[in-house]
């Protein structure tokens, strides 16, 4: 019995799991801002805003916006192992979905434009953690 083969097999089939829970972390996300948006927000914001937009609740939202992308393309890329990547993915999953969430419930009802600009930034913080990188570290993994 060839038990090289059973052990790789074993290791490979270890690894599709692994993967499909960042995929399927990665989809709760972003399904969840939706829901968020549409059960609690009221659906998309339309119109315009009344006059200038409070500084402190757009710096509170741009902050973590900005954390979520040096995560994403700046220690994500570093990243050797699956072990490491998860919680890299997961904090900056956690930031990019709270820049939605301040526009939510700090941003005045009466500055809809803004509030859908938060909402905007916060699925394209999610939409760039699409794990598309998870499968090149198993690869550097592999060679190893």
């Amino acid at each position: 019995m060839n038990f090289y083969f059973m052990k790789r097999s074993m290791e490979e089939q270890s690894q599709q799991p692994q993967i499909f829970v960042f995929w399927i972390m990665w989809f709760a996300i972003l399904c969840g801002i939706f829901i968020i948006q549409f059960a609690i927000g009221g659906g998309i914001p339309t119109g315009s805003d009344s006059g200038d937009a409070p500084s402190l609740p757009l710096i509170l939202a741009i902050v973590p916006a900005i954390a979520s992308f040096a995560i994403r393309f700046i220690l994500i890329p570093k990243a050797s192992e699956l072990v490491k990547l998860l919680p890299l993915m997961i904090i900056g999953l956690a930031l990019a979905e709270s820049v939605g969430l301040l526009g939510l419930f700090l941003m005045p009802a009466e500055f809809p434009h803004t509030k859908l600009v938060l909402f905007a930034t916060s699925v394209f913080c999610i939409l760039v953690y699409a794990p598309v990188y998870a499968s090149a570290v198993i690869k550097r993994e592999e060679v190893r």
